[in-house]
């Protein structure tokens, strides 16, 4: 394993690097040169940090992050779900239930929202990001739509898409969000590989703030606005 204080001249964080498409991410990010740092609940190595989800919070990160190299990628692919239908439908749940949902919308809201921030801030106090890094926050095209379930989980995906506009109108950085559509593991290479190629495109900074998904049926990328 590569050390924490690598020199390596492509270095990339994924926070939610452990599993599925966030491991896939990993191996096509090393495939192409990079030593790729990692945060995950259900991986530990001398490169990954391993947190409990459920209670993580800032001094978790710190040192962690404060010995990073310097990042020329960063990218968003944590996910902490928390509410369940029942919880809308009034008196369907034991009180004791709805609190303990509660207390966890309100953890995943954190991981979900506010840690990226965390992260990018400390990471930019340390100099460990220059303005030609790009940081990406994994979205949905179906916060954009009239879906009626996963309030929490879709409200979270559109509040990270602002806060991404936002840091994009305010800082040189290169930021973006990525919706890689349906997935599965039997496509999580080819859409992995597209994305890698999206994000290694030597003028993306052009398009800072802009939201890109997937099409299968073209096997590309596309740009989303918040009209469509």
């Amino acid at each position: 394993m590569t050390s924490l204080n690598s020199t390596s001249n492509s270095n990339a964080l994924i926070v939610g690097c452990g599993s599925k498409f966030g491991q896939t991410l990993s191996i096509t990010l090393e495939n192409r040169g990079f030593t790729v740092y990692g945060i995950s609940s259900n991986t530990k190595s001398d490169t990954v940090l391993n947190v409990d989800w459920q209670k993580c919070f800032i001094p978790d990160f710190e040192k962690f992050l404060r010995n990073l190299p310097n990042l020329e990628l960063v990218i968003f692919n944590q996910n902490s779900p928390s509410l369940t239908e029942q919880y809308w439908k009034l008196n369907s749940a034991h009180i004791l239930d709805v609190w303990k949902q509660s207390k966890k919308w309100h953890q995943s809201y954190y991981v979900n929202c506010i840690l990226p921030t965390h992260i990018i801030q400390s990471l930019a106090d340390t100099d460990k990001i220059n303005e030609g890094a790009k940081i990406v926050w994994m979205l949905s095209k179906k916060m954009l739509s009239n879906y009626k379930t996963n309030l929490d989980y879709l409200g979270q995906k559109y509040q990270n898409y602002k806060i991404m506009q936002q840091f994009a109108k305010t800082n040189p950085h290169t930021f973006v969000g990525i919706c890689p559509g349906a997935l599965n593991s039997d496509i999580y290479h080819s859409t992995a590989t597209s994305m890698i190629d999206l994000l290694m495109q030597p003028d993306l900074s052009q398009h800072s703030g802009q939201f890109f998904a997937f099409d299968n049926i073209y096997n590309n990328f596309y740009t989303v606005s918040d009209k469509q």
